[in-house]
């Protein structure tokens, strides 16, 4: 348990370190410009590299923290998924993918037109949206409780909200109308 406790500290005093300067970020843009990406089964001789690219996963973990704070939605993939991640004006996939093991990796995303900015990662930006999106769940949370105070089950209520789900994407889709 010690060992678990140990590791958990070390990632959390990485993760902090990644977002308080620009050296981890720095390293991973010219990592990739010059290797056309990261994986961490990556074979490198390099120890800066070869220490650099066994933190990719705090990387992606400092990212997903910060979608999941802020209701970014995560692009999921059959095995995995991926955020992106925008610095310096270039945006980056940055994910993972399961199997046997875990297996991070990153890329210039040519295809995305928008990423979550570092800098607003680093400075624990958090949007207009955001704070309202947080409003309307509040609004949410307490219809909730009326309906559960009416004994209406959290079943049904999950139900009846992908339901409507299911009739907004139809209707989007012209399906319905």
């Amino acid at each position: 348990m010690d060992g678990f406790l140990t590791n958990a500290a070390k990632r959390e005093e990485y993760r902090k370190e990644m977002i308080s300067n620009y050296d981890y970020i720095n390293w991973f843009e010219n990592y990739i410009k010059l290797h056309n990406g990261i994986n961490s089964d990556d074979v490198v001789l390099d120890d800066i590299d070869k220490d650099n690219v066994s933190k990719l996963g705090i990387l992606f973990d400092v990212v997903d923290k910060y979608a999941y704070h802020n209701y970014i939605e995560f692009n999921s993939t059959e095995f995995g998924g991926f955020h992106n991640l925008k610095y310096n004006g270039v945006i980056y996939k940055i994910g993972y993918q399961g199997g046997q093991g875990v297996v991070y990796y990153a890329s210039e995303n040519k295809y995305a037109r928008n990423g979550i900015d570092f800098n607003d990662i680093k400075n624990n930006k958090i949007s207009n949206k955001t704070n309202q999106i947080k409003k309307e769940f509040e609004k949410l949370r307490k219809e909730v409780i009326k309906l559960r105070d009416l004994e209406v089950s959290y079943n049904y209520i999950n139900n009846y909200i992908n339901r409507m789900n299911d009739e907004e994407r139809a209707s989007r889709l012209g399906l319905r109308k």
